[in-house]
Formats: structure tokens, C-alpha cells, sequence
């Protein structure tokens, strides 16, 4: 496998969605910056693509990923692009419900806001696929 030990991306990936819960919602931190809120993104598109080749590569019978790397490749990024569509989606809600008990608190729900995150977990899927294609090919 790509990564030796399946564990590591299931606990970093939970690690980094804790840490966005708890920084966004428990502290109620507005981030505004792009130091945090871009990276983050990354690394959560990253993880998202992560968690789908760890499921591609434990079922290979299933997944001809040898076969059909461009497939692999879209279908990789795909994935990591809609767990970031359903996170904007999550926001959405969070801000339109919470808002109403707590209106100091918004989460910047622009639509520049949302596509740049968008394009963040789009950056991370990409890179999470091509690490992970170059190292198939490198194995075929």
C-alpha cells in the first residue's frame, strides 16, 4: 500500500476533523485567515482521496485501478471533492440554524468563501491521486 498502516490515515483524518470541530464550534473561532482555512482544506481533500484508495487498495478484485488510471484518477478526486461539497453543505446548515442562537458567531458563507474551499479539497484529492498513481505505476 501506499501508506504502510491504514490506521494512520483513519486517525489523522479524524485528528484534523476534531481539530476543525473543535477550533470552529466549540471555541466558536472565526476564521477568517487564510493560514488556517486553506491548508485545512488541503490536507482534508487529501485525507478524503486517502480514505478512498485505502478502500481501493484493500478490495482490488473489486476496483481495476491497474487497468484504468485515468478512471482511478478522476473517480479519486471526484470523491475528495464531494466530502468537500458535503462539509460547505454541513457549514451551511450549522450557520443557518446556529446562527439564530448565536449571531456573533458565522461561519463566512460567501460564495467566494465556497468555492476557494472547493478548490482547496479539489488541490488536496489531486495530489493525494498523483502520489498515489505514480507509486502504482512504479509497482506495474
Amino acid at each position: 500500500m501506499w501508506i504502510s498502516n491504514k490506521k494512520i490515515i483513519l486517525v489523522s483524518g479524524l485528528v484534523l476533523w476534531a481539530f476543525m470541530l473543535f477550533w470552529n464550534r466549540v471555541l466558536w473561532v472565526q476564521v477568517n485567515g487564510w493560514w488556517l482555512d486553506i491548508p485545512m482544506h488541503i490536507l482534508g481533500g487529501f485525507w478524503a482521496a486517502a480514505i478512498l484508495i485505502a478502500v481501493v487498495e484493500s478490495k482490488p478484485e473489486i476496483f481495476e485501478i491497474k487497468k484504468r488510471l485515468s478512471l482511478s484518477f478522476i473517480l479519486i478526486v471526484s470523491f475528495a471533492v464531494l466530502i468537500g461539497v458535503f462539509w460547505e453543505l454541513w457549514e451551511y446548515v450549522f450557520d443557518y440554524y446556529f446562527n439564530v442562537i448565536i449571531a456573533q458567531y458565522s461561519v463566512s458563507m460567501t460564495l467566494s468563501d465556497t468555492l476557494g474551499d472547493l478548490l482547496s479539497d479539489l488541490t488536496g484529492g489531486i495530489v493525494a491521486a498523483w502520489i498515489y498513481l505514480r507509486v502504482l505505476r512504479s509497482r506495474i
